[in-house]
């Protein structure tokens, strides 16, 4: 955890062994003058990057008219988070890239801290002859076929594919590099663009031909060692997409063209959504509709629920954020990835050397799984999930910007802007409960206050601190939640009600509404209580006592104070 003394610190809950490692931080380019100084004073404080004046942001505003509810895309544009060149591709603006280096700066934590998981970056280019060694493109030539593969030609005529995935490179890098067993299990991940020649793009950021993707493979010895990793994958992608304030859905799911034999994909529920899953109202099951077994052209009311048998089945729209692949031996038999295991077998008695062991070895491929999530998709689904006719309302988490200081006037006029904004950036030392830290920006651009307050709703920061008349006439803060807008308070205590209404809205906290809300939407109340039961009351559910509870929190993903 990164403490008062900036240095990063770990615990993990076997040893107790704390490990340190320093964590220096960047020195600006130039100074940089304090946002409530006289322009004299020069300052090096935390606030002085943090200026929305510093930072390109080609916003629209306010919401039009012409701007249907619920347009993610069009919000998007508007608020200045991206813009598109041409069909299914999109540039990523200062905000947008913000966002989407926080969501991998979160993911990368996840991934080694409860993995330990290495990352790579794979290159882009593919060799077409690796695809076919593994099967999943034909003999002919892929200039004389119909597929989803952007290609590439060099001089040479060598036949490259931009990689939509890396099955094939990193299960060879891994047969070449691997050699003993010692080095497993292995965990490498790689966040990074991916490409597909979608035939019909569409629906924003959701299908595009151009996408940011987490990749990450897992290397085991045997089957069992391989599930084992699959299902601690698994509690890591419940525990990520928590954290970050999404009510997703665990679906049971079909490989399809990747292989394997087991796979789940994790969804956000949405009209928007071109996947259907079938849930149970009654025990929280789901499935996505390629893997029901039901009669075609049955309704989904006669289908009887795999899990308790119960007709509770009903259908939804949603939206796939991640998925989760055991392959077993699917790539690596073909690509050559095998180690040799030791096995010790006992001497016959008429052996010279008696009873003694002998120590002989076997040849195994390497059990492989891949898991997915979908970075650019995430940002498309969650703008999607959490919009209205104001703008877009992003979860506390999920932004990089947690609060915006709107001021009433210039920024230097503001008498102790810098003691405000100083209380507010150390609020993470005290009372927040939270493991990711919290931060503040101040709006001093140069437009009108109503502007600046329309806008921040449109580019929906989760928390507005406003300075405006009740400030400067009797000492209060206009604290508004764009999240949850029940939350916004006026007080004259801004550290205390900040901190209740971040801890309200963290959705670690017990009983968060984040999950019921939306699966009420839909009808799936008592399906909410399984797929979330750290966050539904207890009222909503009576979970029999025979169902194992899932495994609490690991201890050393706890916030220390330092």
């Amino acid at each position: 955890m990164l403490g008062r003394s900036g240095i990063i610190q770990l615990r993990w809950p076997t040893s107790g062994v704390r490990i340190s490692r320093s964590y220096r931080q960047i020195k600006p380019l130039s100074t940089a003058t304090d946002i409530g100084a006289p322009s004299s004073q020069k300052s090096f404080g935390p606030w002085h990057n943090r200026r929305l004046s510093r930072l390109w942001t080609p916003t629209g505003g306010v919401m039009t008219s012409e701007t249907k509810q619920g347009d993610a895309t069009a919000l998007l544009v508007q608020a200045g988070y991206i813009r598109q060149t041409q069909s299914g591709i999109f540039h990523y603006l200062p905000m947008a890239s913000h966002l989407e280096d926080m969501l991998q700066q979160k993911l990368a934590w996840h991934l080694e801290v409860m993995l330990n998981a290495s990352r790579v970056s794979l290159s882009a280019l593919s060799s077409e002859d690796l695809w076919r060694r593994s099967g999943r493109i034909g003999k002919e030539s892929l200039s004389t076929v119909q597929h989803q593969f952007l290609t590439v030609n060099d001089r040479k005529k060598s036949h490259m594919i931009l990689s939509p995935t890396h099955e094939e490179e990193i299960t060879t890098l891994v047969a070449n590099d691997a050699k003993s067993y010692h080095d497993f299990p292995l965990r490498l991940y790689q966040i990074n663009r991916k490409y597909r020649d979608e035939l019909r793009p569409r629906h924003g950021l959701l299908r595009t031909k151009e996408f940011m993707m987490k990749d990450l493979y897992t290397f085991d010895l045997d089957e069992t060692a391989a599930m084992k990793t699959y299902e601690d994958v698994r509690e890591t992608y419940r525990t990520f997409f928590r954290r970050l304030g999404l009510p997703v859905i665990e679906a049971k799911a079909s490989s399809g063209d990747m292989g394997g034999n087991l796979s789940h994909e994790f969804h956000i529920l949405s009209e928007s959504g071109e996947d259907t899953l079938h849930i149970c109202r009654s025990c929280g099951f789901a499935e996505n509709e390629e893997v029901t077994m039901k009669p075609s052209g049955s309704p989904i009311e006669d289908y009887s629920c795999p899990q308790c048998s119960s007709k509770s089945m009903s259908a939804h729209n949603a939206i796939e954020v991640g998925h989760t692949f055991h392959l077993g031996t699917r790539y690596s038999e073909p690509l050559g990835a095998v180690v040799e295991v030791p096995m010790e077998v006992q001497a016959s008695e008429s052996d010279i050397e008696g009873s003694q062991s002998v120590r002989k070895t076997k040849r195994v491929p390497l059990q492989m799984g891949c898991h997915g999530i979908g970075v650019s998709r995430l940002l498309g689904a969650t703008a999607t999930l959490y919009s209205d006719s104001k703008g877009l309302r992003w979860p506390l988490h999920f932004h990089p910007i947690g609060a915006m200081i709107i001021i009433d006037g210039p920024a230097n006029e503001v008498p102790g802007l810098s003691s405000i904004y100083n209380a507010i950036h150390n609020i993470q030392h005290k009372r927040l409960k939270s493991v990711f830290p919290f931060t503040a920006w101040v709006d001093d651009r140069n437009r009108s206050f109503a502007w600046k307050l329309k806008d921040a709703d449109l580019v929906g920061y989760p928390i507005t601190i406003v300075l405006g008349r009740k400030w400067r006439e009797t000492g209060e803060y206009e604290i508004k939640c764009r999240f949850n807008p029940s939350l916004s308070i006026t007080s004259k205590y801004l550290v205390d009600s900040l901190l209740g209404i971040l801890n309200s809205l963290n959705p670690e906290a017990k009983n968060s509404n984040q999950y019921l809300a939306n699966h009420e939407a839909h009808g799936l109340e008592k399906a909410a209580a399984v797929q979330h039961p750290t966050y539904v009351p207890e009222d909503i559910l009576e979970v029999s006592a025979e169902k194992e509870p899932r495994p609490s929190e690991p201890q050393y993903l706890v916030k220390e104070r330092l």
